[in-house]
């Protein structure tokens, strides 16, 4: 049984009537509205959630509607405790239970869980790798509306066709010489390849497998076993995909201190840019962005004319 400790932050939209109404971003974690609630492995992050809202019962004040929004209506956002927490919340960073990279039982990675099918137990697994931001035992209930859309998903079609597309580009120079060094990294992208589809039906694509990679310091064993792959080999090449290097600690840190970690980190994202916009199936429109990074270390202007 796990011991959870709830605290709340509530903002506009909706207003709240009080107490609740004075959880905002400047309240210092100390002084927050908590419960403490045993949880089962099983049990998932909504039933917390609706648990804390039981203990909280926060009522929002009506909209000009006047509608009063049920409370857990209002529950969009994931957030944990941080050690700045203890100051204010103005620093907090907002994601959905689906942007959540959490660790099963299965002990693999899964992604793009709503969270009324996220296990807690995978949050507290995640948080044993450092995937989650904060402590896992010590969640907020973020009594909000969004503002906003979330991110859409990217396709892997397009990415892995935009990897063999660099393998085969052409240039001449110092670009030649810096593409050679990007080609020694790109092997992991058979890797991925050969594992798309598993990764897939867990809720990952290539955004997420990227930025899951070059979130935390990793053994290979690690990333090996919550990625599936087959062996350390397809972990350590996988780690080159994303411009991690190995460092004196044995651990795989990802940084933009290399030419060929800085020109990958830019490809990838004009690629995600290159899918948002369905420009991505333009191969000679990838060619002459690739070829300009190589050139000039600088992404070209987006969008384009």
């Amino acid at each position: 049984m796990l011991n959870v400790t709830v605290a709340a932050i509530a903002r506009w939209l909706p207003e709240w009537e009080p107490p609740i109404d004075a959880q905002t971003l400047d309240v210092k974690y100390a002084d927050r509205m908590k419960v403490s609630l045993p949880v089962d492995d099983d049990e998932t992050l909504a039933s917390v959630f609706e648990r804390a809202i039981d203990a909280f019962q926060p009522r929002a004040v009506p909209l000009l509607d006047g509608t009063i929004p049920e409370p857990i209506d209002t529950v969009f956002w994931v957030m944990f405790y941080e050690p700045d927490d203890d100051d204010s919340a103005y620093h907090k960073i907002y994601e959905t239970p689906s942007e959540l990279v959490l660790v099963g039982r299965d002990g693999l990675a899964h992604w793009r869980k709503d969270r009324a099918e996220i296990a807690y137990g995978d949050i507290v697994r995640s948080g044993q790798y450092g995937l989650i931001r904060g402590d896992p035992l010590r969640p907020y209930l973020v009594l909000q509306l969004p503002q906003g859309e979330g991110l859409l998903g990217i396709a892997w079609e397009a990415v892995l066709h935009a990897w063999e597309v660099l393998e085969g580009l052409y240039v001449t120079g110092q670009a030649a010489v810096l593409l050679s060094r990007v080609r020694k990294r790109l092997s992991g992208r058979k890797v991925l390849e050969i594992k798309a589809d598993a990764i897939q039906e867990r809720g990952g694509g290539p955004l997420e497998v990227i930025e899951t990679v070059q979130a935390v310091a990793w053994a290979v064993e690690d990333l090996r076993s919550i990625m599936g792959l087959d062996t350390d080999e397809d972990a350590a090449q996988v780690l080159d995909l994303a411009g991690c290097t190995l460092d004196a600690d044995g651990r795989y840190r990802f940084s933009t201190n290399t030419e060929e970690a800085k020109f990958l980190k830019m490809a990838h994202d004009d690629v995600f840019q290159l899918v948002l916009a369905s420009l991505d199936g333009d191969d000679e429109l990838l060619r002459s962005r690739f070829e300009a990074m190589l050139r000039t270390g600088e992404t070209p202007p987006f969008p384009l004319p």
